[in-house]
């Protein structure tokens, strides 16, 4: 009976002190362009996580005792993140994150189809930011391991900067050991200890609260005369006051078009762009809880040709006065010239 209980003691405190890792995976375009390299970092990665044998495709920077802080014990979990283009303005901000257990979980999951690596930005601040929170433990501590090229490209929503401020002000980012593929240092595999960051629970921070608020689409208009488009909202399911930011992207480009915070249900956007876009509300109630309309489709056409057109005839029929005038005035002209001889002989 002691030893029983003392081995369920131990599995509890395992459990207790577990510390999963956050595995952080760049699937931006820029990264289909450095060779066949998803299957050696997914071996890598794999090794890592479980303690095997690292293999010799790789150089290292940094202590290579590092890794071992990054090996799962009993009872943790990889959360696997895909980050590239900003999919929505609330938490967390890119797709939702897997939770992997077993190796073969986590190398079925792992993005191996180039085909994947396609979207157009990336932000690597913020999904930093995302996966802190996802594994921060008891103690504020989160190990990351982060795939990319690293470059600077980054598209923030005035909430997803405020987000990566208020990481950056209080977490102590480490990097004690850093992978660069020998084929294309470009790929490189970044071990980050992070520190400070407030534990989020199950709720991260930002996530849109277990209650019956919802925002609704109610409405894109476009108003000629001057050219306006009129969007507009609902907040229903609560009667707190609210802030809402508007943000309209291009999907293709990840680009944002608009990001505005306003205090009222609707917005009116002078002289806006014609294309197909795509616009959502995220509304923030008190104590910080958010609140996310769907992402919708936002089709804006271009410039009505009537205008134009009317221009044109109007040119034309001005062009046409003018030469029946000038045909009129000649002969005229030539008769009174005749007069003026006649009276000068």
């Amino acid at each position: 009976m002691y030893c029983l209980r003392l081995v369920l003691f131990f599995l509890l405190a395992g459990l207790l002190d577990a510390k999963d890792v956050a595995v952080l995976i760049d699937v931006s375009g820029t990264m289909a362009n450095y060779g066949p390299w998803q299957e050696d970092v997914r071996r890598l990665v794999t090794r890592i996580l479980w303690g095997g044998a690292l293999d010799g495709d790789w150089r290292q920077d940094g202590s290579t005792s590092a890794a071992a802080e990054f090996r799962l014990d009993s009872g943790d979990h990889v959360r696997l993140l895909q980050f590239g283009s900003v999919q929505t303005p609330a938490f967390p901000f890119f797709a939702p994150a897997s939770t992997v257990a077993m190796p073969a979980e986590f190398e079925s999951n792992f993005p191996i189809d180039p085909s994947r690596y396609r979207e157009a930005r990336t932000n690597k601040p913020l999904a930093i930011a995302v996966g802190a929170h996802l594994v921060s433990g008891a103690e504020g501590l989160s190990r990351l391991i982060v795939i990319s090229d690293f470059l600077v490209d980054s598209d923030a929503t005035v909430q997803q900067q405020e987000h990566i401020n208020q990481f950056e002000s209080k977490a102590k980012v480490e990097s004690p050991l850093i992978y660069s593929w020998n084929r294309n240092p470009h790929i490189q595999i970044k071990l980050l200890r992070i520190s400070g960051v407030v534990s989020t629970g199950s709720v991260p921070i930002g996530s849109p609260p277990a209650s019956d608020a919802r925002l609704q689409i109610t409405g894109a208009k476009l108003l000629d005369s001057p050219r306006r488009l009129l969007l507009s909202w609902n907040l229903v399911g609560t009667e707190e006051e609210a802030t809402y930011s508007v943000t309209i992207r291009d999907p293709k480009s990840g680009k944002t078009i608009l990001s505005r915070t306003v205090l009222s249900s609707s917005l009116l956007v002078p002289n806006p762009p014609s294309g197909k876009f795509v616009w959502q509300i995220v509304a923030k109630l008190r104590r910080d809880v958010m609140v996310s309309s769907p992402l919708t489709q936002l089709d804006i056409p271009g410039e009505t040709p009537f205008g134009v057109i009317a221009l044109l005839v109007l040119a034309a029929a001005g062009g046409f006065g003018l030469w029946h005038y000038s045909k009129r005035r000649k002969p005229a002209a030539e008769q009174e010239g005749k007069e003026k001889s006649a009276w000068k002989a």
